[in-house]
């Protein structure tokens, strides 16, 4: 072995799946230096996580992946569930509440996903570094010091890799994780599911999932691209633990044929099965000094709801513009404290949520089995039930409101709500403000328009943006448009923080200042105001991963670079200029 090769990053970035191909993404996309390396020789060649939820559409859509995610895969709207033949309720994504600008669920094979990820680094000017093994490493005040083994040659070459920060996302069984000390803690059920990519010659519906409640056990299946091609769930837990059968193609068309309405199903091909044992576990913190865990590295739950992969996407998408500031030196490495603060509340909720459904769909209790297939049918019926259930499922529930980013500056609770005409009025505008977006919950999209009449969308402005947004609501009284204006312009000056300012107006102002550092938006209507509870002048700080930080009503420029100072230590000299 020849003596190892020193080298120097700033964020080392230890396992190739999906989480850590975003945190690359988000990383290189911004400028930032980064190593992404990966002990296997190549990405993963099977399915996988097959589900993509709407909120990680939200950010791949930001990342510059969505279009080509959306060429592949299949488009999943809903689920029905069965008795036999006989139908029990159907869920409906129609029934999330608020919108998403993508009503469904987007089925890819991981495998796709990582390589589309994988060429968006490539792009980005990052590589994935396979058969690159950490063997170890040590932190410091101001550095992390990690050993790195691989081959050249035919010859064992070790590499000492400087970082001042490493992102260990290397799956469950983390080297990472492990080197730290931190276990996953949690518990093992006894719930095992067979799992498997099938092709079978029957007619279901090719956009949406398909249950059988059985006395034997549940039945899921899924369509997936490809030609009758079909992800299939078994439970198995009501057979004893020893008799329990292997996932071959044999025994999966027998189960089918057992549980199901398809008493002759033929299965072709099996190109991946599992025996899906649930585990339901979560380390007791997300970072340690300069060093991240993210993904399954640091939580693992079982697979229903497909929400495993999107989560440690969202781990991702959360940690790598905080550790963009810190690299760049704009904030202080107390932004980095925020990242456990407000992903593992998440993670904990999704243990939680799926270890209560996984005990009353995946289970072996008699009692427990006659109410699953009895009395919760009915009570899924209910587009209240499902609204609640498919807004957890997808993600879009997910707030980091209450935390220390989190803030909203209001001079009067009343502000907005005296200027009314009628009690349906004032009752509209009650309304509005239960049901306006909150600081630490995601931004609602919207249509609007620039003032030349063509039409755009708020997510369609904001991605793809390095940096913050800020939206400036005139309000739909009279407002001075030009104050707005001033407010945008001393924003866009806040040294070191890349704001991206707009002003949204009414439609039928007459004229707005002219400034291409400050953007327009016309809102038709008055829907976009109505949404965000803006009948008065107002302003939306948007975090880069699409969160508010912060909510002002009127907007203030010292409030705002108030919270910008406490929150990321930013400095300059503030000045009071706002609406009066």
């Amino acid at each position: 072995m020849t003596d190892p090769v020193t080298s120097e990053t700033e964020v080392l970035i230890v396992g190739a799946g999906p989480t850590g191909l975003t945190t690359a993404i988000e990383l290189r996309r911004r400028g930032v230096d980064c190593r992404l390396i990966e002990k296997e020789d190549s990405s993963v060649q099977t399915s996988r996580a097959l589900a993509i939820q709407p909120r990680t559409l939200q950010a791949f859509e930001d990342m510059g992946v969505l279009d080509e995610v959306l060429e592949k895969g299949v488009r999943v709207t809903g689920a029905t569930a069965y008795d036999d033949d006989e139908s029990l309720f159907h869920l409906d994504m129609d029934n999330v509440r608020p919108p998403s600008p993508y009503p469904f669920i987007w089925f890819l094979p991981q495998n796709h996903t990582e390589q589309i990820l994988g060429q968006r680094l490539d792009e980005l000017g990052g590589e994935i570094e396979f058969e690159r093994e950490l063997v170890g490493f040590g932190q410091w005040d101001e550095m992390v010091t990690a050993t790195v083994r691989h081959r050249e040659d035919g010859k064992e070459q070790t590499e000492e890799i400087t970082a001042n920060w490493l992102l260990g996302s290397d799956g469950a069984h983390s080297h990472v994780r492990e080197t730290l000390g931190l276990e996953l803690e949690g518990v093992t059920t006894e719930q095992e599911v067979l799992v498997a990519d099938a092709k079978a010659d029957w007619t279901l519906p090719s956009t949406e999932a398909s249950i059988w409640f059985h006395e034997e056990g549940v039945v899921a299946v899924l369509p997936m691209p490809g030609e009758d091609l079909w992800r299939l769930f078994i439970d198995v837990t009501p057979i004893p633990q020893a008799e329990r059968p292997d996932a071959t193609i044999d025994v999966l068309q027998r189960l089918l044929r057992e549980r199901t309405s398809h008493q002759n199903v033929t299965l072709h091909d099996a190109p991946w099965t599992s025996n899906f044992v649930a585990n339901q576990r979560m380390v007791s913190r997300y970072r340690s000094g300069r060093v991240f865990l993210a993904g399954d590295s640091a939580h693992i739950h079982n697979p229903l709801g497909g929400l495993g992969m999107n989560l440690g996407i969202q781990d991702a998408y959360n940690l790598g513009w905080k550790l963009v500031l810190v690299c760049e030196g704009v904030a202080s490495d107390a932004l980095l404290d925020t990242y456990e603060e407000e992903r593992k509340p998440i993670a904990q909720s999704v243990l939680e949520k799926t270890g209560r459904s996984g005990s009353v769909l995946v289970t072996a209790n008699p009692a427990v089995k006659a109410v699953r297939n009895t009395i919760l049918p009915r009570v899924l019926r209910s587009s209240g039930v499902q609204g609640r259930i498919l807004r957890t499922m997808t993600q879009l529930d997910d707030t980091y409101r209450g935390g220390s980013l989190s803030t909203v500056q209001i001079d009067s609770p009343l502000t907005g709500l005296l200027d009314w005409t009628s009690i349906r009025d004032l009752r509209e505008r009650i309304e509005a403000s239960w049901h306006a977006p909150r600081a630490g919950e995601r931004i609602l999209d919207g249509s609007c328009y620039y003032p030349d009449g063509a039409e755009t969308s708020l997510y369609r402005e904001m991605h793809g943006k390095i940096g913050f947004v800020i939206l400036l609501f005139a309000g739909d009284v009279a407002a001075d448009v030009d104050a707005l204006f001033h407010v945008a312009a001393e924003l866009v000056d806040f040294d070191a923080i890349e704001i991206h300012p707009y002003v949204i107006v009414s439609d039928g102002v007459d004229e707005v200042p002219d400034s291409g550092e400050v953007s327009v938006l016309v809102d038709k209507a008055n829907r976009l105001h109505s949404q965000y509870d803006a009948t008065v002048p107002t302003l939306y700080l948007i975090r880069p991963d699409d969160h508010i930080g912060f909510r002002g009503q009127p907007p203030r420029v010292a409030p705002l670079t108030a919270y910008l100072t406490d929150r990321l230590h930013a400095q300059r000299d503030d000045r009071e200029v706002g609406l009066r």
